[in-house]
């Protein structure tokens, strides 16, 4: 994950830090390169496990990624 980029793909949400770092490293031991992040200072520690400047490229991952089911059945795509 790119905090640089414009589009994410976004697995979880939490207002407890320490609950996102916990979540990541479970992401980190399935191979994913997790990065947590918070916009605006909204109070959510969002999860993302993949990023792009592109939409449509994004749109695609994220039509993959929730074919997984269980966490990813609710990923979404956060624009920063």
């Amino acid at each position: 994950v790119d905090l640089n980029n414009k589009y994410f793909i976004v697995v979880a949400s939490f207002s407890v830090e320490e609950y996102a770092i916990t979540m990541k490293y479970e992401l980190m031991k399935q191979g994913y390169k997790p990065q947590i992040f918070m916009l605006n200072n909204d109070g959510w520690n969002k999860l993302a496990i993949l990023s792009f400047n592109d939409f449509e490229e994004a749109t695609r991952e994220l039509d993959r990624i929730k074919q997984k089911g269980d966490l990813f059945a609710r990923a979404r795509i956060v624009i920063k």
